[in-house]
């Protein structure tokens, strides 16, 4: 196998899904490499945890030898990061395990070591079996801005992934640690009327996000029993479910707003940030008090200081003071990219709603001091 690439292109497809490798319940050593191959259909790259499953199409490149190789995924990311020049020759060893990687000008070279290709498992094609077209960075987007509240605790495995729902025209997603919780939607296009729910892993969730963003327009995607597949320009995705259920989470969600606030995200968020920096363990909260059309901010420490912060807001109905985790309250804001932000809350005790566009809620659980 000989081929020459595009370095850019060959770069972001490989960070895309390089998280992939290594990262699933085996140790198997094949699994930690990516498989390239190269044959009558130009040269794509496979990679495969058992678990999440990838395969990009690599567009600008050159086959001048037909074959297939099985690199270590990470260490051809970091290689290929710092090569010097536009394009780049990989060139397989005459055993095919393990190549040369030549910079176009020559004055560069590296071999690395491989696997065995022929070990490597086989990677499923798109099945496309109640698929859905939808708009890719929208996908994305949602993905991404509800995936921050999932768990990572992988003792509490149903919630390490985003739960979605499927029915009628709407596709709804959800995401919950325990101490916060996001919930999106979109209206979609179901001409046979899918009606399914299923929790996408993390992992699959965060190369989902990064594939989104380089550039497709629109994406096939199909949730069924036990797997999630998307299929878009270039390349296929496929994920095993997380198995179990999903808590019911519609009765944590308040419905009766006592106060509204809308004020700019910048400025609380580089309020929020300014406070946190005087908190310690002991009082990692900041407290927050929304009245008299402004937002009082405040933090101390006993070995650290205090904060005393107030900007200005717009506040519609009670007064509240209420106290948050700082770091989960600045991860709301980044989420968010409108100018202006708008505040939902139902009491002092009860969770905070921080809101993007009109279907995205980011509720967070206020810390109650005894």
């Amino acid at each position: 196998m000989k081929i020459c690439c595009e370095k850019n292109e060959l770069f972001e497809r490989l960070q895309s899904i390089a998280s992939i490798t290594g990262l699933g319940p085996t140790t198997k050593p094949i699994l930690q490499n990516c498989l390239l191959v190269a044959d009558g259909e130009g040269v794509r790259i496979e990679v495969t945890d058992l678990d999440v499953s990838a395969r990009l199409q690599i567009e600008r490149q050159e086959v001048e030898k037909k074959g297939k190789l099985a690199l270590p995924a990470n260490l051809l990311v970091s290689l290929i990061r710092g090569f010097p020049g536009s394009k780049i020759v990989i060139d397989a060893m005459k055993d095919g395990q393990g190549a040369t990687l030549l910079s176009e000008a020559g004055d560069c070279s590296f071999k690395i070591l491989g696997e065995n290709p022929d070990e490597f498992p086989e990677v499923r094609q798109f099945a496309a079996e109640g698929a859905l077209q939808i708009p890719a960075g929208k996908l994305g987007k949602m993905l991404d801005r509800v995936g921050i509240a999932a768990s990572r605790d992988t003792s509490r495995y149903q919630l390490t992934g985003v739960f979605c729902e499927i029915a009628g025209k709407q596709l709804k997603m959800t995401a919950t640690d325990g101490k916060r919780l996001t919930t999106d939607e979109m209206e979609i296009d179901n001409p046979a009327s899918v009606e399914v729910s299923g929790i996408i892993p993390n992992r699959a969730v965060d190369v989902m996000v990064k594939v989104l963003s380089q550039g497709t327009e629109t994406v096939q995607f199909a949730l069924q029993e036990t797997e999630v597949q998307m299929s878009f320009e270039g390349g296929e995705l496929m994920a095993k479910l997380v198995e179990g259920t999903f808590p019911e989470y519609s009765s944590a969600i308040p419905d009766e707003v006592k106060t509204e606030v809308i004020v700019d995200r910048g400025e609380l968020a580089d309020a929020v940030k300014n406070a946190q920096l005087v908190t310690n363990k002991e009082t990692g909260a900041v407290v927050f008090r929304f009245k008299d059309s402004k937002v009082e901010i405040e933090a101390k420490g006993s070995d650290k200081g205090e904060a005393d912060i107030k900007i200005g807001a717009e506040v519609k109905g009670e007064d509240v003071e209420i106290r948050f985790n700082p770091s989960y309250f600045v991860d709301a804001l980044r989420k968010i990219d409108t100018e202006q932000v708008r505040m939902e809350f139902y009491g002092s005790e009860r969770p905070g709603a921080i809101r993007g566009e009109p279907s995205y809620r980011h509720y967070l659980m206020p810390l109650v001091v005894n």
